[in-house]
């Protein structure tokens, strides 16, 4: 299956770092000349608690792959990054690139475990 996912999935851990409490009052101060396009200097703690508090919110729903929490984010996230004017570098010059997915389930009724003649069932044992 495919699914989407985005380039800059560290870019909460980037934003993260910076913002040094020591800018916040300064941040502030030049709110005012901030570009209209972002820029990392510019980014208050405010605003990162709202970016993170967005996507770690239950509304996301873990962010399972694939699930409809995990598009929701990456569409947010996708979206600061073209107001911030950071260029796309993913498939067909969007945020997104497709990645190929195999899921395996067990099948727990003819899973076991043997040790000395002994069998042990899967999720009772």
């Amino acid at each position: 299956m495919k699914v989407r996912s985005l380039i800059c999935v560290a870019l909460i851990g980037v934003l993260a770092g910076t913002v040094p409490p020591a800018y916040a009052q300064r941040k502030r101060d030049q709110a005012a000349k901030a570009p209209s396009h972002g820029n990392a200097d510019y980014i208050t703690a405010s605003q990162l608690r709202d970016y993170l508090s967005f996507v770690a919110s239950d509304e996301m729903e873990g962010r399972d792959t694939p699930s409809r929490g995990l598009d929701i984010t990456a569409k947010f996230i996708a979206t600061h990054l073209s107001r911030w004017g950071l260029r796309p570098a993913g498939d067909s010059g969007s945020y997104f690139q497709q990645i190929a997915l195999r899921r395996s389930k067990i099948e727990s009724r003819q899973t076991y475990a043997e040790f000395n003649g002994q069998k042990f069932s899967f999720g009772d044992d």
